[in-house]
């Protein structure tokens, strides 16, 4: 009898290590520890304990500012450390963000053009200068994609923004660019940096370097996540795999798809469609929908999970049909509050924001994050907790810090 050699118990033993080593190189790496989710109220996360998140205090400064404070751009050290965040306030007819070190001091520099919502700033490290990030953000007053340069070791350990309000894409709109995200080149050096134009069907990129910045070039691909030029100012959110091949965009009226991505070439392959039918009809000129307000991969990548106004999804993508996969994690029924924003945490669990029916004043929900405490398994095993983190009475107003992965 012949015996044949398989060499299918090495693949399985390369497989664990794999995974193994791609998860010490997530929690190896401690810059998004720090959550600082800027709305109405300030409310920073700590996850040095990733099995016990706990809340900590930063400067109330955007608090009874008119539409100001809405933001989720933080980062923190190599060790955990807080060294940044930002808030916006409105000025005039136009936003603009301020970045606060750790002492809750105004950076020197301050302010920057951007705008609200956390998909639309970006901070990355550099990567051979623990004390330099390159920060990104979208100003739609003249549709302009901004590029800054922050030095943390500046100004006696104070930070100083080098390079502020550089504008790298400029589109008079419509289209707009719309939403941010990055990816590590395979060097593990270099960055690209992706958005996405609204209306359409065209993906923006960037090469990023320590000492330069290529692009824009684009790629023509997917659907168009928001056709209606009515609702031009509508947005999209981009999400990132943990291994970084895979991409995950949705578009607010219920188109979602997910590409292939190439971190050598840059380049996004075979779009699959998995949204439902359109969430959103025009009655007498009013728009009236059920809008996708996040979109999260699992950490294992196999899950995709949306959130709308009033329901939690998860779709299988090991899955045949991809589509008709999904499930019912949660649906909101109270009238009180709805979904926002959803986020990925250091812990491998996924955080949902909610925001108050009423624009006046917050309500105890708002006030705490729902939480999916284990996103990689299926449907109600994932155990979603409507009141899963408490926010002591404060309410992020919708906003999460968001952080592609670093490594």
């Amino acid at each position: 009898m012949k015996t044949i050699y398989s060499h299918q118990p090495l693949r399985k033993v390369a497989g664990v290590l794999l995974s193994v080593l791609l998860y010490s190189m997530a929690h190896c790496q401690k810059e998004d520890r720090m959550w600082v989710c800027v709305g109405r109220d300030p409310v920073a996360i700590d996850f040095s304990d990733l099995l016990a998140p706990k809340l900590f205090e930063v400067n109330s400064i955007v608090e009874n500012k008119e539409w100001g404070g809405i933001s989720g751009l933080s980062i923190a050290s190599k060790d955990g450390t807080l060294l940044f965040y930002a808030f916006m306030n409105y000025e005039g007819e136009s936003y603009r963000m301020d970045i606060l070190n750790k002492q809750n001091q105004v950076i020197e520099g301050s302010p920057l053009k951007g705008y609200l919502d956390s998909e639309n700033n970006l901070v990355l490290p550099f990567s051979n200068d623990t004390n330099k990030f390159h920060l990104f953000s979208l100003v739609y007053e003249e549709s302009d994609l901004n590029y800054h340069i922050l030095d943390m070791s500046a100004n006696d350990g104070k930070g100083k923004l080098l390079k502020k309000d550089s504008t790298i894409l400029s589109l008079s709109g419509p289209p707009y660019l719309s939403s941010l995200t990055a990816v590590k080149h395979t060097n593990g050096r270099d960055w690209w940096l992706l958005g996405h134009e609204r209306p359409g069907n065209r993906f923006y990129r960037f090469l990023l370097r320590d000492d330069a910045i290529t692009g824009p070039e684009y790629q023509i691909i997917g659907s168009d996540l928001w056709n209606d030029l009515r609702t031009s100012n509508g947005w999209h959110l981009i999400d990132i795999s943990d291994k970084g091949d895979k991409l995950a965009i949705m578009g607010a009226h219920g188109i979602a798809e997910v590409y292939d991505f190439d971190r050598t070439s840059g380049l996004l392959d075979a779009p699959i469609y998995f949204g439902w039918p359109k969430l959103t009809k025009w009655i007498n000129d009013i728009l009236v929908t059920d809008y996708i307000s996040g979109i999260t991969f699992s950490s294992d990548s196999r899950y995709i999970y949306l959130a709308t106004k009033d329901t939690l999804q998860q779709y299988d993508l090991y899955a045949h049909d991809i589509a008709k996969s999904k499930q019912a994690i949660y649906i909101n029924d109270t009238g009180i509050s709805y979904n926002y924003y959803m986020r990925k945490g250091p812990d491998d669990k996924i955080y949902l924001a909610r925001l108050s029916n009423s624009l006046s004043q917050s309500d105890t929900h708002a006030t705490y994050l729902g939480v999916i405490n284990n996103p990689n398994k299926a449907g109600k095993a994932s155990n979603y907790q409507y009141l899963g983190f408490d926010l002591k009475g404060k309410a992020s107003w919708g906003s999460l810090t968001y952080m592609p992965p670093l490594h």
